[in-house]
């Protein structure tokens, strides 16, 4: 997209926006969720704790 500058749109770069977004959502969700799924309790730790569901909330935002 960078490359061409008629590729340079404000939409080519908020489908952008999304993918990325979409990306960093799948590979932090999945494997925590999977695990507190899986497991009976959080075995990540008290940081992880509260900053997974803070990054989940602040990359869902990003689809408003």
């Amino acid at each position: 997209m960078s490359f061409k500058r008629r590729m340079r749109t404000v939409t080519n770069y908020y489908i952008a926006n999304l993918t990325v977004s979409d990306l960093l959502m799948t590979a932090i969700n999945i494997p925590f969720n999977t695990a507190r799924i899986i497991m009976d309790n959080w075995p990540f730790g008290q940081f992880l704790c509260q900053f997974v569901p803070f990054i989940q909330i602040h990359l869902k935002l990003q689809y408003i």
